[in-house]
């Protein structure tokens, strides 16, 4: 072994430690790494994004307020503990008790107040709690649906700077080698130092936009990390295949899932229910009110007159009471009140036909950008697959001498173009079909 030191030198040893330095940081990146598939990032997002847990709360807030209770249906029981102590000088010539008059008393009362009619409010704050309740639900599922489709562009626009940055790196290498070759060519005197400098630029500037296409595909997986709820350093492999099926859309079967199964317009459905509720709750208050009291109360007392022997005394009441009310006039606030409402389900219903209006035409602006987009990617494929297959010949031409080093750069840089510009149209298309699935409510599924 000590043979063995002597004979490697200093520059050799230091490689081999700066080797194995790289190898053990790479297999720690390696377990650094998370293999992450859209299911599964679909699956963490719906257990950790931020939004969904607020959303997740409010919805139990709703449930927690949904209850015959909180409608007023059930009758409040109170508990009243009074001390009642008293000291009096008395010197009065004309009355019989005179001297120092103490009086200590403790005064108990439990009653019970119950409303047994109230013009139907009850049943009325009860059916509105439960329409308060499911759109709140509708609400929180419109962040889930928001959620998901914000995770499915946010993992796909990772695969798609992930693709970039592999194009970019061929670039890199296919420039790196033209650099190499014509470096080598000049040291044989069979190519210009001109030559070799621009060879030399166009290899800088790939360098650049590889460094650049790198830090946008970390903030990508940051971006994506961010909706999983998760440490924004997390780094993952995307499972998935960057890939999409062409489809043929109809405008009518999307509309009737639309109509059936978009969250916005089953809340507005909902919001109409509780404008009628708020109405019928305002008419209630032209109707009697009846309203029982019952309880019992007990009073113990201490007496003491001067040196007099201290007297005890108690007392007990029960009672029941009912009470029948009717407001004959109250300046015409309940009839306001009602018209109020009345004009308040209008704006309603305007509204909801204006949302109808605004989601159709939405379908059918998506629809239309769905069907162009996945023409836009037709073609960009075969502009790329045609740019690919050129710049294998413009290699061949150009280390044959047939071609200059002019000439094949701008069809290196038209078939990266060609490449990016495959990948922006698949992505387009992606989202736009995204979209589509979360106007009709397929998103979930």
């Amino acid at each position: 072994m000590i043979k063995f030191y002597k004979k490697v030198s200093f520059k050799k040893l230091t490689s081999i430690l700066a080797i194995v330095v790289q190898t053990l940081f790479s297999f720690q990146s390696l377990f650094a790494q998370q293999l992450l598939s859209l299911s599964d990032a679909i699956q963490r997002a719906l257990k950790n994004n931020y939004q969904i847990q607020i959303a997740s709360i409010n919805t139990q807030i709703a449930d927690n307020n949904n209850s015959w209770a909180a409608a007023g249906a059930l009758p409040s029981l109170n508990l009243n503990i009074v001390d009642n102590n008293r000291l009096q000088k008395i010197d009065n010539p004309a009355s019989f008790i005179n001297g120092d008059v103490r009086t200590i008393g403790i005064n108990g009362q439990v009653e019970m107040q119950w409303v047994l009619f109230n013009g139907f409010k009850t049943y009325i704050n009860k059916s509105r709690l439960d329409a308060l309740h499911e759109q709140t639900e509708g609400k929180e599922l419109i962040v889930i649906q928001n959620t998901i489709q914000a995770v499915i562009l946010a993992y796909y626009d990772a695969l798609i700077e992930q693709e970039k940055l592999k194009s970019l790196e061929i670039t890199l290498k296919l420039s790196d080698d033209r650099y190499n070759y014509l470096k080598s060519k000049r040291e044989i005197g069979a190519a210009a130092t001109f030559d070799v400098l621009q060879t030399e630029i166009a290899y800088q500037n790939d360098r650049q936009n590889y460094l650049l296409q790198d830090l946008n595909l970390k903030n990508t997986q940051r971006q994506l990390a961010l909706l999983l709820g998760e440490d924004v350093n997390s780094y993952y492999v995307l499972t998935d295949e960057l890939k999409i099926e062409k489809k043929d859309f109809s405008y009518d079967v999307l509309k009737q899932q639309l109509d059936t199964g978009n969250t916005q317009l089953k809340n507005e459905y909902i919001n109409q229910i509780i404008l009628r509720k708020q109405f019928e709750s305002e008419r209630s208050n032209m109707m009697p009110r009846l309203a029982l009291n019952m309880g019992t109360s007990q009073l113990q007392t201490n007496f003491k007159l001067n040196d007099f022997p201290e007297r005890k005394g108690s007392q007990v009441e029960y009672y029941a009471n009912f009470s029948l009310s009717f407001n004959l006039f109250n300046a015409g606030n309940v009839r306001r009140n009602m018209k109020n409402a009345q004009l308040q389900a209008q704006i309603g219903q305007i509204t909801l036909s204006e949302m109808k209006q605004t989601l159709n035409n939405r379908l059918a602006t998506e629809l239309d950008m769905y069907n162009m987009r996945k023409n836009l990617l037709e073609l960009a494929e075969n502009i790329q697959s045609n740019s690919k297959l050129n710049l294998s010949i413009a290699e061949e031409k150009f280390k044959n001498g047939t071609l200059t080093s002019f000439e094949f750069r701008d069809i290196q840089l038209n078939a990266l173009r060609s490449e990016i510009n495959r990948l922006d149209a698949l992505y387009n298309l992606i989202a736009s079909e995204t979209e589509l699935m979360r106007l009709t409510g397929a998103i979930m599924k």
